[in-house]
């Protein structure tokens, strides 16, 4: 078994007695030796050899892991990407989709944040139907860290261990391993958290799948799940980072430390002057934001628009007061606003609706995003009724994903605006619009037609 520990701490003697004299100068016991902390410490990443043993391979990369910085930012990261075989998923996407997997993700426990680790013991899965084939082992290690730390991390109490009377807690992982055919290298299949009420069982007791080769490999979390399905689907499009992003740092407009500088994430200009994206998985939850902000201003712009076009009219042909507010000549014409004035006319109930509604979507989304917090993808929330979106290539989706992002943001600034505008020219937006009637009631006969046919 491999163990990280921490040194000894330096013990000190009691002082011994003597009148008159002043009490024995403390006497340091000798330092316990740390074989581990030795070995850290003149450790360099490793690239995969035929010498390697599973073991000495989980060794190595738990090493990589927790020294995941050095020499080079996420260079432990990249030493299990080099250790990774064909058949692991995290080999089909770029290297910046794994990095903000593993960071934002419980596994960001392994990234410096564990304090031991010891190989527990070793599984040959050459002959069941984990095997690809080939030599196949799973090697089970437990993680010791604070218990604090590891609620931080975002692990799931379902696999906390915790330690009676004290502040730490364990993790059992299942690391899978298959020999490569032509290295012969040791390469890595899967890692993924065993539950507390599943220490010490075989992958097929893991699993308890005995038919399927493909069903029977333990990929661990439902995200590697979906993220393996994925990649079967569709090969991965190849994205460079925005070449804009780099024109911001060259001008001072980003900082060296920005995840806009490695991702390959749509609609990246490189514009982060204020910095607020310091990592990978706020940049994925202002993505978030900025898309349902996006989507928000698109339904505005058109309920703006329509809400001063026919408003007045229905209203009058309904026998109801019009919501919209006088302008400069004294006529119902702006639709009610912050700087407008009138959100006090509408009814309670549809404040208290719309509440309701918008909390219970926002909750729906943020646990979705909770169950898969290292492959959400941002806005994806399964609204495709006409089926555009799956039937593009990846080339076509990601067209398809600027055009929203490039609406959207040209919305946000139309709602600003409309906004800005009536406050200050006290006049509806629709009457600088050339091609869209003017207030006035113009819509009220067109407005009878329609509706009066809708009643025959």
């Amino acid at each position: 078994a491999v163990v990280l520990a921490k040194p000894a701490a330096t013990v000190s003697a009691e002082p011994v007695a003597a009148a008159p004299a002043a009490a024995a100068p403390a006497v340091a016991a000798p330092e316990v030796s740390n074989k581990y902390k030795d070995f850290e410490t003149n450790w360099s990443p490793p690239a995969p050899s035929p010498t390697m043993v599973p073991e000495e391979v989980v060794k190595q990369l738990l090493t990589a892991l927790k020294n995941n910085d050095r020499p080079s930012p996420n260079a432990g990261l990249s030493t299990v990407l080099a250790f990774s075989s064909a058949s692991n998923p995290i080999t089909q996407r770029e290297p910046a989709f794994f990095f903000g997997m593993m960071q934002n993700s419980q596994y960001s426990l392994l990234l410096g944040a564990f304090e031991t680790f010891t190989i527990l013991s070793t599984e040959d899965l050459s002959n069941t139907g984990a095997s690809m084939g080939g030599k196949t082992v799973a090697v089970e290690v437990s993680i010791l860290a604070n218990t604090q730390t590891m609620i931080d991390a975002g692990v799931d109490f379902a696999f906390m261990d915790s330690i009676a009377g004290k502040e730490q807690s364990s993790v059992n992982l299942k690391w899978q391993f298959t020999k490569d055919a032509t290295t012969e290298c040791w390469l890595s299949d899967t890692l993924f958290f065993v539950p507390v009420a599943k220490k010490g069982k075989t992958m097929e007791e893991l699993t308890d799948v005995k038919t399927s080769k493909e069903t029977a490999r333990f990929t661990g979390t439902p995200a590697s799940v979906k993220l393996k399905a994925q990649a079967l689907k569709e090969p991965a499009l190849k994205v460079q980072p925005s070449q804009l992003a780099q024109t911001a740092l060259s001008m001072n407009l980003l900082k060296p430390t920005s995840p806009l500088l490695k991702t390959g994430m749509v609609g990246n200009l490189g514009f982060d002057p204020a910095g607020f994206a310091k990592s990978a998985d706020l940049l994925l939850q202002y993505r978030e934001a900025e898309l349902k902000h996006a989507r928000l201003a698109m339904l505005a712009v058109v309920g703006w628009i329509v809400s001063e076009t026919v408003h007045t009219p229905l209203a009058n042909l309904f026998g109801a007061n019009s919501l919209l507010q006088e302008g400069a000549d004294s006529v119902a014409e702006k639709v009610p606003t912050v700087l407008n004035g009138g959100l006090e006319s509408i009814q309670p109930t549809f404040w208290v609706a719309f509440s309701l509604f918008a909390g219970v979507a926002e909750a729906w989304r943020m646990l979705t995003i909770a169950e898969n917090p290292m492959n959400f993808t941002p806005g994806a929330i399964g609204f495709d009724p006409l089926g555009l979106f799956d039937k593009e290539d990846a080339v076509g989706k990601r067209a398809m994903q600027l055009k929203e992002l490039n609406n959207g943001r040209l919305a946000m600034v139309a709602v600003a605006y409309f906004s800005l505008f009536e406050k200050f020219s006290d006049s509806a937006i629709i009457n600088v619009i050339s091609f869209l009637p003017k207030t006035g009631n113009i819509l009220e006969e067109v407005a009878e037609d329609v509706i009066g046919s809708l009643m025959l």
